[in-house]
């Protein structure tokens, strides 16, 4: 990915998003995704018409959106309902990222097969890990026990 997925990077860009009214990368619609789960914002697929109008024509960066035909185009709200940003995303964006919410509801399911698995995993590493420990105790016992036996005469 082009940038870590995090909300962060959207509060870092969030201005220019705005006035771009548009992503231009898988990674940003992913951190978009976890921007909008973190501050509790409403998504809605919206119309080309219905996005025009959410656009200011004087803006020249978010114009450039106006001539585009096609793609995914969202309105994200507060609670309260004011609109936070609208976006277009072009298909293959979009489609992209479908495919990695797939990947991680298949990667989810397969999870759930080992569960037990991962937690017999983990205890046995705390056992293995507690067991040099043990060891160490016997060599010491040992070698105490080898320092209280006295030579025999005539072995010296």
């Amino acid at each position: 990915m082009e940038w870590h997925q995090t909300a962060n990077c959207i509060e870092e860009r969030l201005q220019t998003i705005q006035r771009m009214h548009r992503l231009n990368a898988i990674s940003e619609l992913m951190a978009l995704a976890d921007y909008c789960t973190k501050h509790k914002l409403t998504t809605k697929c919206i119309t080309k018409e219905e996005h025009d109008a959410l656009i200011n024509l004087e803006n020249g960066d978010g114009a450039w959106v106006l001539h585009r035909n096609g793609g995914i185009r969202l309105k994200i709200t507060s609670e309260s309902g004011e609109v936070i940003l609208s976006l277009r995303i072009e298909d293959n964006i979009w489609n992209g990222y479908a495919e990695h919410v797939a990947d991680w509801h298949q990667l989810a399911e397969n999870a759930k097969a080992l569960p037990n698995s991962m937690q017999e995993l983990k205890n046995r590493r705390v056992s293995e890990d507690q067991r040099p420990q043990e060891q160490e105790e016997i060599h010491s016992q040992q070698n105490e026990e080898v320092e209280d036996i006295k030579p025999l005469a005539g072995n010296d």
